[in-house]
C-alpha cells in the first residue's frame, strides 16, 4: 500500500501566520494599555499627593503666622516674655516659637521665629518687633471725676484727672491704687465706619409711623440692607409716646442668639472681615415731631449656658463737635446709654462698648473682657456701676465721671488691667495710648525663611 505524504496547504500556513500576528498585536496593545493606565494612575496619585502636600504646606504657613500674631498679643501685655512655645497643637498640626532679644535702630527689640508643621509640611516665619515702653497700666481712667461709694477691687491702677472722692464702705479702693497726678490726656475716639478696617459695620436707625416701631439697618457705605438681612428688629425696638424716646431691648437667650450669635445671628461678620461693629448712636431714621435723636440700649442677659458671648463692638454715641480738639470734650458728644446686666463680652477688635453713658448693674455677674479676650470700654460721658456684680478685664475710660455704688449686699466690682486688648484695637486708638502701646504693634521686619531642620 502506498502511503501518501500530507503537504501543508498554503492557505493554512497563511492563517496560522496571521493568527500569530494578531495575538502579538493584542498582547502589545494590552501591554500599552496597562502601561498607560499605570502612568495615568501614577500621575493622578502624584497630583493628589502634591495637592495634599500643598494644602498641608498652606496650613503650616498659617500656623506659623498665627504663632507670630499670638506672640504679638502676649508681648503687648508682657514685654519681658521670652519663653515661647514648643509643639503646640492647633488645627491639623502644631506650631513652635522662639524669641531672642535684638536691636531695632538702636532701640530694644525682639526677634521671633515661628515654625508651623502639618504632617510632612514645615513652614517658618521670622519677624522682628520693636519694644518701646509697655503701655501705662490704667485699669480705670476718668478725665474729670471719680466717686467711690462702697468697695471696688482695682488690680493695678485707677486714675482720675479731676476730683476724687471715696466714701464710706471700707474706704473704696481695694488691692490697687487710685492716682490723680500727673494729668494724663484722654484718648480721641472715632465711631464712623472708615475708622474700623477689616470690619463688618452695621448702622441701626429706628423708625416709627404708620405701624410698630422698627429699625432700618444700613451698612458701612450707607446702603439699606434691612431687606437683605430679613429682620427689621420690630420685636426689640420700642417707642414711648410719653418720653418721645426709642429704646432697643435685647433680653434672654432667644433674643441674644437671634442678634448676637457669632454664626447665626443678625450681626455677623462678612467673609474676610475680622470683627463686627454695631452702631446705634446715629439719629432715628424717622419719627414723630419731638422724637429724641438718641436711643437707649438694654442688654439684659441671663446665667443660661446657652447665652452667646457678645463678640461685636457696640456703639451708642456720636460726635457733634466742630473740631478734632473737641473729641475729648464730653459736651461735643451726644447719645444715651448702653445698659448691661448679666452678660459676657469678648470683642474681637478689642473694644467692647463706645457709649455716651455705660451703666453696669443687676444681680447677675457681668464679665466685660476675659483672660482670652480683654476689652476696652469708652464712655464719652460717664461710666457707672450701680449695685451690680461686674468683672472688667482690660481697661475703661470716661470723659466725665466714673462712679461705683456698691454698698448694699454682696455686690463685687473688679477691674483688672490687661493690655492685651491693645493688640486688637484699630491702629488710631492704639497709637494714642499713653506711654506707647506695646512692642509688637510695631513690626520692623517680617519674612518667610527656610524651616530649620527637625
Amino acid at each position: 500500500m502506498k502511503i501518501m505524504k500530507r503537504h501543508d496547504s498554503p492557505i493554512e500556513n497563511s492563517n496560522t501566520a496571521e493568527g500569530g500576528y494578531v495575538l502579538l498585536a493584542v498582547t502589545v496593545f494590552v501591554f500599552v494599555v496597562i502601561l498607560g493606565g499605570m502612568a495615568i494612575f501614577s500621575t493622578t496619585s502624584s497630583e493628589s499627593r502634591l495637592a495634599t502636600y500643598g494644602q498641608e504646606s498652606t496650613e503650616a504657613f498659617y500656623l506659623a503666622d498665627g504663632a507670630i500674631e499670638r506672640a504679638r498679643a502676649r508681648l503687648s501685655n508682657d514685654s519681658d516674655w521670652r519663653t515661647g512655645w514648643n509643639n503646640v497643637a492647633a488645627g491639623n498640626g502644631t506650631y513652635s516659637l522662639t524669641l531672642r532679644d535684638t536691636l531695632v535702630g538702636g532701640d530694644p527689640g525682639v526677634a521671633m521665629t515661628a515654625i508651623g508643621e502639618v504632617r510632612r509640611a514645615r513652614r517658618a516665619i521670622e519677624a522682628v518687633a520693636e519694644l518701646p515702653a509697655t503701655g501705662t497700666p490704667l485699669a480705670v481712667w476718668s478725665d474729670r471725676w471719680a466717686y467711690i461709694l462702697g468697695r471696688v477691687w482695682i488690680y493695678d491702677r485707677a486714675h482720675c484727672n479731676g476730683n476724687v472722692w471715696t466714701g464710706f464702705g471700707n474706704n473704696g479702693i481695694q488691692a490697687g491704687t487710685l492716682t490723680d497726678e500727673p494729668n494724663i490726656p484722654m484718648l480721641s475716639m472715632y465711631t464712623t465706619a472708615d475708622r474700623f478696617p477689616n470690619t463688618t459695620y452695621y448702622d441701626v436707625r429706628c423708625v416709627t409711623g404708620g405701624g410698630p416701631a422698627r429699625a432700618v439697618i444700613r451698612d458701612g457705605d450707607g446702603n439699606d440692607i434691612t431687606a437683605v438681612l430679613g429682620d427689621d428688629m420690630h420685636t426689640v425696638v420700642q417707642f414711648s409716646n410719653a418720653s418721645r424716646r426709642f429704646t432697643i431691648t435685647f433680653n434672654g437667650v432667644g433674643n441674644f442668639n437671634r442678634y448676637f450669635h457669632p454664626t447665626t445671628g443678625l450681626f455677623v461678620k462678612a467673609p474676610g472681615d475680622s470683627a463686627v461693629v454695631v452702631n446705634f448712636g446715629n439719629p432715628p431714621e424717622a419719627g414723630p415731631p419731638g422724637t429724641r435723636d438718641t436711643v437707649a440700649i438694654y442688654l439684659l442677659g441671663s446665667n443660661s449656658a446657652n447665652m452667646p458671648i457678645i463678640t461685636q463692638t457696640l456703639i451708642n454715641t456720636r460726635f457733634t463737635g466742630s473740631s478734632e480738639s473737641q473729641r475729648t470734650t464730653s459736651s461735643a458728644w451726644r447719645g444715651e446709654m448702653i445698659y448691661t446686666s448679666n452678660i459676657t463680652m469678648e470683642p474681637e477688635n478689642g473694644i467692647a462698648i463706645i457709649s455716651h453713658y455705660h451703666y453696669a448693674t443687676g444681680n447677675g455677674q457681668s464679665s466685660i473682657g476675659t483672660v482670652d479676650q480683654p476689652a476696652f470700654v469708652y464712655a464719652t460721658n460717664s461710666a457707672y456701676v450701680l449695685w451690680g456684680r461686674v468683672s472688667h478685664r482690660g481697661s475703661v475710660a470716661s470723659l466725665n465721671m466714673w462712679l461705683i455704688l456698691s454698698i448694699i449686699g454682696n455686690a463685687r466690682v473688679e477691674y483688672t488691667w490687661d493690655g492685651g486688648f491693645l493688640g486688637d484695637v484699630p491702629f488710631w486708638l492704639a497709637d494714642q495710648w499713653p506711654g506707647g502701646t506695646a512692642a509688637t504693634l510695631n513690626i520692623a521686619s517680617w519674612r518667610e525663611i527656610p524651616p530649620p531642620s527637625s
